[in-house]
């Protein structure tokens, strides 16, 4: 059974949380809006992703599910760095997305072959 999108961002963020907090950041409360670069005040993180500092608000383009998983995981790192220390940090984030990428999609997937 495929994971419509709604679900996939939903559990992709409750994992990019759990993860950031292993990490030893703290994570704000995230809204993931799935867009087609419609929301203007926003950061461009990478090509497909954007966030709203002010609204911790993650906004990324429709793509396919691993690119979902890593935008989504990307704006969470980023938005808890930014949490965190309060400084911005992109190539952290894109960093940390790139470590528990697998490990996420695993968690993911687990359950709906």
């Amino acid at each position: 059974m495929e994971l419509d999108n709604k679900r996939l961002v939903a559990r992709t963020l409750e994992i990019a949380e759990s993860l950031a907090s292993l990490e030893g950041l703290s994570p704000p409360d995230v809204t993931v809006v799935v867009v087609d670069n419609i929301y203007k005040p926003r950061l461009r993180l990478m090509d497909g992703l954007d966030v709203d500092l002010v609204g911790n608000t993650i906004l990324i383009e429709k793509s396919t599910p691993d690119n979902i998983l890593y935008r989504v995981l990307v704006g969470v790192f980023f938005l808890s760095y930014w949490h965190t220390f309060k400084a911005s940090n992109p190539a952290m984030a894109q960093e940390l997305a790139r470590k528990h990428f697998f490990k996420a999609l695993v968690a993911l997937f687990k359950d709906h072959p």
